[in-house]
């Protein structure tokens, strides 16, 4: 029986997928870094798809994108997760702070409310790659602490 889309999706082999299913994975892709900034009727619109396109595209991300984080971190440990986050993060940050700089709400009271939930989404992300980047040098002194508890115990 040949997989399902979502089937080879989840394993990522990019190089054994057909044109389609590239061609939705990398949709995904982009709906998945859409998301963070732009609703799902303003994704299909710009990506000229429909929004139950975008729905569906989005319940995948949510099933299949935390699984892939987890993979990622088994695989290629915590520096490889940590560099991917952050560097995703940088990305986002950027692009959301320059939305934020076109919007005027002193002058258009209409932009007040985009303003205050991308300032909000920035402060979150920001919380976030903090917490990563403290959370490292954390990780490694209790990977030493364990380490000299287990080599303590076998002498």
């Amino acid at each position: 029986m040949e997989p399902n889309d979502d089937e080879i999706l989840a394993n990522v082999d990019y190089e054994n997928m057909s044109e389609k299913q590239k061609e939705l994975y990398d949709r995904r892709i982009q709906v998945n870094e859409l998301a963070l900034y732009k609703t799902e009727q303003t994704i299909a619109d710009e990506l000229g798809v429909s929004r139950g396109t975008i729905e569906r595209d989005m319940k995948w991300i949510k099933k299949f994108v935390s699984d892939k984080w987890v993979d990622d971190l088994a695989h290629h440990g915590y520096s490889h997760m940590t560099m991917s986050f952050t560097k995703r993060s940088e990305e986002s940050l950027r692009k959301l702070y320059a939305i934020r700089d076109t919007l005027h709400p002193e002058e258009n009271p209409d932009d007040i409310e985009d303003f205050l939930k991308i300032q909000q989404a920035l402060d979150r992300i920001e919380v976030l790659v903090v917490e990563m980047t403290g959370a490292g040098p954390a990780l490694k002194s209790m990977k030493k602490a364990i380490t000299e508890k287990e080599t303590n115990d076998l002498i």
